[in-house]
């Protein structure tokens, strides 16, 4: 199957992260963009501006977004720095996306996915209930 998305980071975001992610960056899954002293100075700027109260990870990746133009899509759970995408008119999405994008184009069955999900709300997660219910349902009826 054509791989239908990149996925893009930030070095900044890539260091913060506590599980080893850069056999994903060497393999190509993940693009890192690595900031010149020019880049990170905008970032700063940014982290300056916002009313937000963001992180410099997250404004990098903010600002990569905006970088990357119109088909970029931000992947974030937080909720500032997804209220913070959207007033700056970008495109915002979190995990239940992802998995929806995994069950529509078919990498995932929706049947395994019902129980990944049903993991992922048992251990605790923040997802909205009602929406991770209704994917439940609608996973469970699919063949």
């Amino acid at each position: 199957m054509a791989q239908e998305f990149t996925s893009h980071s930030t070095d900044i975001v890539l260091c913060e992260i506590k599980q080893p992610v850069y056999q994903y960056v060497a393999n190509g899954q993940i693009q890192q963009h690595v900031l010149t002293m020019e880049q990170l100075e905008i970032v700063s700027q940014i982290q300056m501006s916002v009313r937000h109260g963001l992180s410099l990870p997250d404004c990098s990746v903010l600002w990569l977004t905006k970088e990357l133009g119109n088909t970029a899509r931000l992947l974030t759970g937080d909720n500032k720095l997804r209220q913070c995408a959207k007033d700056c008119g970008l495109s915002v999405h979190g995990l239940l996306w992802i998995l929806d994008q995994l069950v529509e184009k078919k990498i995932v069955p929706a049947v395994e996915m019902v129980g990944k999900l049903e993991t992922i709300v048992n251990l605790g997660s923040r997802l909205p209930k009602d929406e991770c219910q209704k994917r439940i349902s609608i996973w469970k009826k699919q063949k």
